[in-house]
């Protein structure tokens, strides 16, 4: 599926971003990572390819456009080339209403999963036209459907703003052979939504799996969609299994939400 090719994971975190990297790997390609916590995704990178040899790790937070573009000037450096990219990277920790929200609270999310997506993007364009590469960004189900957390206002309203985005750059990036779509998921089961369910379940005096199924009590297949699987998602999309799609958005969500 990738042998040979270069991926840059944006956003290469516990979770998500680390398992759209070890499916690169699995497939034969080299993954660059890249997050704001330079320490934790060097480790993670080294639990992937513990000899380095098709992994390259390094601290970018995509609100900085010197690192976005020191991210993808390095996967060209190391690797010669940049077949695609992952941009799973995004702020998540402004809550409340319309009423409640501040505004530099919404400044804070846009300039992050908006402004900060936009000019990694601009940064790998050139080496993806070079390519024909394809791009996956992570949107939210938030975008579209408020339950079950109807204090993501300026979250949701960032992801939405990307959707738009994503369907202008499939037109204009199209011609060059660049394919640009969108992975948007319900709530994931990862390391980090464990802690949290676990702390909950403590907190609440309930079990594990009694906070897990409130979760996934919407979603007709029973269970939560895994990180793994969301990045199976994304995996599929970057591929040349996906060569004739562009400005798609795939939902990995259980069935929560059908469109």
């Amino acid at each position: 599926m990738f042998h040979g090719r270069t991926v840059v994971v944006a956003g290469a975190g516990p979770g998500l971003g680390e398992e759209v990297a070890r499916i690169v790997l699995r497939e034969g390609g080299n993954a660059v990572l890249g997050a704001r916590d330079e320490e934790r995704v060097r480790a993670i990178a080294r639990s992937l390819d513990p000899e380095g040899a098709r992994t390259l790790a390094l601290r970018c937070d995509i609100e900085s456009a010197p690192d976005c573009e020191g991210l993808v000037a390095a996967a060209l450096e190391r690797f010669g080339r940049v077949d695609g990219l992952a941009c799973v990277a995004a702020r998540i920790d402004v809550h409340g209403s319309i009423e409640t929200t501040a505004i530099d609270g919404w400044r804070a999310v846009i300039e992050t999963n908006v402004i900060g997506t936009v000019q990694l993007l601009q940064a790998a364009i050139p080496a993806l036209k070079q390519r024909g590469g394809a791009v996956v960004i992570v949107g939210s189900q938030s975008e579209v459907q408020p339950k079950p957390a109807p204090t993501f206002i300026a979250y949701g309203a960032s992801k939405a703003a990307m959707h738009a985005a994503v369907i202008y750059m499939a037109g204009q990036l199209g011609p060059a052979g660049v394919r640009v779509n969108r992975v948007v998921p319900s709530t994931m089961w990862t390391p980090t939504l464990e802690g949290f369910a676990s702390h909950m379940a403590k907190e609440q005096g309930c079990s594990l799996d009694d906070v897990k199924a409130r979760f996934s009590a919407d979603m007709p297949l029973g269970r939560m969609p895994t990180g793994a699987e969301t990045a199976e998602a994304i995996a599929f999309l970057l591929s040349d299994r996906a060569s004739a799609i562009t400005g798609q958005a795939l939902f990995v969500n259980s069935g929560e939400w059908m469109a």
